[in-house]
């Protein structure tokens, strides 16, 4: 589209500029397609990146663009995983290895099993100097229906999971403390829940 542009304005001053037999372009036209160019090449404007369909009559409205309408948090990263938790689909939990067993991850829907996913990030690297510590993440004591037991992992390792969540159960972390000296363990575990029926 740069060259096209580029062409575009040459053609102009070809037609319009002193020489050409009419009146010079206007200056105004053309940093304006240099503008463009220069915002095509940085890659502002990519190809296909605004259709017609939101440049169509009445696509922009003055209530999508009133005061405080747009927010920096609808436009910040994860604010759409927010937005799911606060609506009664998922959860974020920490857990500690030394956390009380078992930590609730997300509560139980009462009525419908639900499919879940689930992503473990070891926020603390598990060690000890006898036993590691350990993660196991499903609906029952030691039940690992969401995720195998994790007993080994380095920080920022992700892991993910699924499972089909029955009714009536919630969802948990069994935490099984290592043993020894400098016993260290933690992870991050966001769980999606959708209902089945």
């Amino acid at each position: 589209m740069a060259t096209q542009l580029e062409t575009l304005k040459a053609a102009l001053v070809a037609k319009y500029g002193y020489g050409g037999g009419g009146l010079p372009v206007m200056p105004e036209i053309g940093e304006l397609v240099d503008t463009i160019v220069a915002s095509i090449q940085a890659g502002e404007l990519a190809a296909l990146s605004v259709s017609t369909a939101e440049l169509a009559d009445g696509a922009v409205t003055a209530a999508k663009v009133t005061d405080g309408t747009l927010t920096a948090a609808k436009f910040a990263q994860g604010a759409a995983l927010a937005a799911a938790i606060a609506a009664g689909l998922g959860a974020s939990v920490n857990v500690d290895h030394a956390d009380a067993s078992p930590v609730t991850l997300i509560a139980a829907d009462g009525a419908k099993d639900r499919a879940v996913l689930v992503m473990a990030i070891i926020t603390e690297t598990l060690a000890g100097g006898t036993t590691k510590p350990s993660f196991s993440l499903g609906w029952d004591v030691s039940h690992e229906g969401l995720h195998a037991a994790i007993v080994t992992g380095s920080a920022g390792a992700v892991l993910l999971g699924a499972g089909v969540l029955p009714a009536t159960k919630a969802g948990i972390c069994t935490v099984v403390n290592g043993t020894g000296t400098a016993i260290a363990g933690a992870i991050a575990v966001v769980v999606l829940a959708l209902p089945t029926t």
